[in-house]
């Protein structure tokens, strides 16, 4: 049993403080391989996601410091399958209880140094010892791990440390998860602005930034075939060609599908960043786009509405009260009623009633 010091309780209470105190991924990321560092002497570390799909370990690069530019994404595309400090961690998840292993326990000097690993990929970054520190889901699921590491001059990692970063991972773990649960919930606020926009539509999907899908509405299943997971092939390449034309921001892509002989129109808007995207898929069969009526949104763009003024204004008219506009695009009710007011000045009436009679399809201007 090793005894932890003062010093090291206040370094792993520090570490989780701070690592708490993160608001995206990126710093997280960043700020807990500086502090990992610091607190276990290490002169360099990384970081990597972990996630499982179709029964097999799929790595991908995080951040890096102290490392060459580059050197985790080499990693995870060359030397990860034949990393042997990574393969006993994903050997360990189901048997033991630790989350921490260093090189040498692993490997013999001999062995390691003769290993292609270390010659070609190590030893260049002057790298001999290896602590891996490994986060852990709740059902023992790998979901990450950090790489801290050592020259060859300095001394292995002792027990201590390895008590110390064993202490930190749950830690470490608890402030990946809550960074996740903000992600997932600002996600969720997104999609939900988004699906403001198709309150008439026959079927929604949600596709990531992959086109896969995330949710497929049962109108959609319906409409298009299917299993409930996923949809057909041919109807995801026309996704792929709509979303490769250059398209209005505040527009969404658009385009018609054959199914089974039955014409689809279909809109297609984005949401996120980069690997973060998501590609909001309505359906309809009336001919027409599906948020509400292309003639309504087309007046609101003539008169000069920005996108959140638009959001508003549709809400408005299928009848929704300021409350619930203001529930639905997570804004408040005096910031509806601003954009009420700017509405009202750009189209030029006073009271929603003469707005929704100005900006309807029957309306003849």
């Amino acid at each position: 049993m090793v005894n932890l010091q003062t010093q090291d309780l206040k370094d792993v209470i520090e570490v989780s403080r701070r690592a708490l105190e993160c608001n995206s991924m990126e710093a997280l990321q960043q700020e807990t391989l500086t502090l990992m560092e610091h607190s276990l002497g290490a002169r360099s570390s990384v970081y990597a996601q972990i996630t499982k799909n179709h029964q097999q370990i799929q790595l991908s690069e995080g951040a890096e410091h102290g490392v060459p530019e580059g050197a985790m994404a080499r990693w995870c595309s060359e030397f990860h399958s034949s990393d042997p400090f990574m393969h006993r961690y994903l050997e360990r998840l189901s048997t033991q209880p630790s989350n921490v292993i260093i090189s040498s326990e692993v490997i013999s000097h001999k062995e390691y140094i003769s290993t292609a690993f270390y010659n070609e990929f190590m030893k260049p970054q002057s790298i001999y010892h290896v602590m891996i520190i490994g986060l852990k889901s709740d059902d023992n699921k790998p979901v990450g791990v950090y790489g801290l590491h050592r020259s060859i001059h300095a001394p292995a990692f002792s027990a201590r440390e390895v008590a110390k970063a064993n202490l930190l991972a749950p830690h470490l773990k608890g402030a990946f998860q809550r960074v996740l649960a903000q992600d997932m919930l600002q996600e969720s606020r997104r999609i939900t602005e988004t699906f403001a926009h198709s309150l008439c539509s026959d079927g929604i999907a949600v596709l990531n930034h992959r086109l896969e899908p995330v949710f497929i509405s049962q109108k959609a299943q319906l409409l298009c075939g299917g299993d409930g997971s996923s949809l057909p092939d041919s109807f995801i390449l026309k996704c792929a060609s709509s979303l490769s034309q250059p398209s209005s921001s505040q527009e969404p892509n658009t385009f018609k599908f054959i199914h089974q002989g039955r014409p689809i129109q279909v809109e297609i808007d984005t949401t996120g960043e980069q690997n973060r995207q998501r590609f909001i898929v309505r359906f309809g069969t009336s001919g027409e786009t599906t948020s509400c009526t292309q003639s309504m949104r087309s007046r609101m763009q003539a008169q000069g509405l920005s996108r959140r003024e638009m959001d508003v204004a549709e809400l408005l008219a299928i009848g929704l009260p300021s409350q619930l506009i203001a529930e639905k695009l997570y804004i408040s009710v005096r910031t509806v009623n601003n954009h009420l007011r700017s509405i009202y000045e750009k189209v030029g009436v006073h009271n929603r009633t003469s707005l929704i009679y100005h900006l309807s399809s029957d309306h003849k201007q």
